[in-house]
């Protein structure tokens, strides 16, 4: 749990209460995609382990956002970088650049990168920003990867928290073969 040393308010600690509301219900995407980027063989030796929190982070926020909204807060309010663009220029840029590189870290951190910056947008709470090119940018760059990444953020849109069953209607059903999919991409993209 995180709330802002400098500046607490309810805003922030109706986000992370949220947070903990999620993992309660057991319809948190994070805490399975975090344990399975820091225990998985093939992903600990590809990406460094905060990338699975990261990754978690923002699909959990992804989902917390209407809640939030419907508690009364504002939208601006909901993350501390609300103004922060998600994905520059120079970012999608670098990653471009990096990606086919033939050193093995170049390519290993322009995935890293790609991974983070898809999930960050899809993710960002602040309408203002157009993603629209960084997104076709990324797609274009490696269209597997896209609808691997797509495919697991309909799904997550799908997903109805309040009709949760571990059996039934679980955030595993989408999540587990979102990483299954991703360890055989990135294992073909790195074996070439």
């Amino acid at each position: 749990m995180y709330v802002p040393d400098m500046l607490p308010c309810k805003d922030s600690f109706a986000h992370e209460l949220l947070h903990l509301w999620m993992d309660m219900q057991d319809v948190s995407v994070s805490c399975t995609l975090s344990a399975t980027f820091k225990t998985d063989r093939l992903l600990t030796l590809l990406f460094k382990p905060e990338l699975g929190d990261h990754l978690g982070n923002c699909a959990d926020h992804y989902k917390m956002l209407p809640l939030y909204l419907d508690m009364g807060f504002e939208r601006n309010k909901f993350i501390d970088d609300y103004d922060s663009i998600k994905c520059s220029e120079t970012e999608i840029s670098m990653i471009e650049d990096w990606y086919y590189h033939t050193d093995f870290r170049s390519r290993q951190y322009a995935v890293e990168q790609y991974l983070a910056k898809y999930f960050a947008i899809k993710a960002c709470p602040n309408p203002r920003f157009d993603y629209n090119e960084p997104l076709q940018r990324l797609k274009a760059l490696d269209s597997e990867l896209h609808a691997i990444l797509e495919e697991f953020w309909i799904a997550l849109q799908d997903f109805d928290m309040g009709k949760a069953d571990v059996v039934f209607n679980s955030y595993r059903q989408f999540s587990y073969p979102f990483t299954e999919d991703l360890k055989k991409h990135v294992a073909e993209k790195f074996s070439t």
